[in-house]
């Protein structure tokens, strides 16, 4: 009750919101050497809290960089994430972990232009796919926040894949799109159907 009254009483417009959301982290995304703000960029949270055996990942948050580079996620229990992500196709990914709730995050957050091969930048999109696991955020209703950055991996990966290799990671994110859109049972019938449609089968 205390933090929805400080939440209303704080923070314009925030009544409605759940008593774990109030405060907003805000800032920009910029380019390295230019300091152009990068519009598009996509922004992921994570929360964390300890769990018995494990560390649980129990809340996703996203947002998309406007025109001038700026974003703005809300905080949960007026915490910022554990795990903050930043990512643009073309870019080296941005990535701030630690288990605590991070005091202060980089702000702006200076992207670098990815210089590499395919397979290198197939194999940065592998690890960032990896890193942003959140298995409880279907229990908060949080899950279909990964469908931005996992549409726009995607999107990259199917540009550039070109081996059969690469063809198998672009499926898998694929998976992962749908499996969120629809759910597992219906997510392994169209990978089943297209690995079909692949042997000609």
């Amino acid at each position: 009750m205390i933090a929805v009254l400080s939440c209303t009483a704080a923070i314009a417009g925030c009544v409605g919101m759940h008593a774990w959301m109030f405060g907003t982290i805000t800032g920009q995304v910029v380019e390295q050497g230019t300091g152009r703000p990068i519009s598009g960029a996509i922004v992921l949270g994570l929360w964390e809290e300890p769990g018995f055996h494990r560390t649980l990942c129990v809340r996703a948050e996203t947002a998309t960089t406007d025109a001038s580079g700026n974003y703005g996620l809300p905080k949960v229990r007026g915490e910022n994430p554990n795990r903050f992500y930043v990512y643009k196709p073309g870019y080296a990914f941005d990535e701030q972990v630690h288990f605590d709730p991070l005091p202060s995050m980089r702000n702006p957050v200076v992207l670098q232009t990815f210089s590499g091969t395919t397979k290198e930048r197939l194999d940065a999109l592998n690890r960032l796919d990896g890193h942003t696991l959140c298995l409880d955020a279907a229990k908060t209703g949080t899950r279909e926040n990964f469908l931005p950055l996992g549409r726009a991996m995607y999107e990259e990966a199917k540009s550039i894949a070109s081996t059969s290799d690469d063809n198998r990671f672009v499926n898998h994110l694929l998976f992962g799109i749908e499996e969120k859109e629809l759910g597992y049972r219906a997510a392994s019938e169209r990978q089943l159907a297209r690995e079909k449609a692949r042997l000609g089968q």
